[in-house]
């Protein structure tokens, strides 16, 4: 009878390290949310207020900020958190491609996967703990409702939490997953989420969850000008200044 008792204890005993270490941070990394990797944005720097959050328009990279990462296992949530009711479908992204800084950044197309609406994020609550995540709470409503009315004078009450999947294998340190993406309302914020799985040599198994802290969230904000416009606005300005010094002359 002790002895099935001791067994019984060392059980519960390995149980419970099992799910603790499955809950462990991996703080050394992060999934930078960008304009589109052949941005110059991609990779920060271009925030939107108070030297933080990014912007994106029609489309959107996450980079792998750690040079220390290991591979993150596959599927790679990428989540969206829509104001006030919106909505978004399978075809908000078109296209999802991954440039691996091991294959000369050459892309190659991943399969993405449309989860649908998986939650909702109101006052009080942050969004990797309304999908059920493991990770610090930065990503909260407080802060997303403060930078939507700061930077497009819009109130939010609630988000919606819509979930795509990227299913790749060799997602690690300063890759892109570049997304081409269709009709994302205006104040939209965007995160990614991935885990990476280790066994040591003692067969004890870690699972580190990695996420987007609130500085390097995406924004999806309609004063961000597509490539194209930016392109045309550069030439647009060109040509005046040619036909004001032909008339000065």
């Amino acid at each position: 009878m002790f002895g099935k008792l001791v067994r019984l204890v060392g059980l519960f005993v390995l149980l419970q390290f099992t799910v603790l270490s499955s809950t462990l941070f991996a703080n050394e990394s992060t999934i930078h949310i960008g304009p589109g990797g052949t941005s110059g944005c991609a990779t920060g720097g271009c925030y939107l207020h108070n030297n933080e959050v990014n912007g994106f328009g029609s489309s959107l990279d996450l980079y792998m900020t750690s040079g220390g990462t290991p591979t993150l296992d596959s599927p790679i949530w990428l989540i969206f958190a829509v104001p006030n009711g919106g909505t978004l479908t399978s075809n908000s992204v078109t296209s999802a491609v991954l440039n691996d800084v091991n294959n000369s950044y050459l892309p190659t197309p991943i399969t993405f996967n449309f989860l649908g609406l998986m939650g909702t994020m109101g006052p009080g609550q942050e969004v990797y703990g309304q999908l059920g995540k493991k990770i610090n709470g930065s990503p909260s409503f407080t802060n997303y409702a403060a930078w939507d009315l700061a930077v497009n004078n819009l109130t939010v009450s609630s988000f919606n939490l819509y979930v795509f999947t990227l299913t790749t294998d060799d997602f690690d340190a300063k890759d892109f997953i570049n997304l081409n993406l269709h009709n994302i309302p205006t104040g939209t914020f965007a995160v990614g989420w991935g885990e990476v799985t280790t066994v040591d040599k003692h067969g004890k198994i870690t699972v580190k969850q990695i996420g987007t802290p609130f500085t390097e969230a995406g924004l999806e904000n309609h004063k961000i000008p597509e490539p194209g416009t930016v392109a045309m606005f550069g030439s647009g300005l060109l040509g005046a200044a040619v036909l004001l010094r032909r008339k000065l002359k």
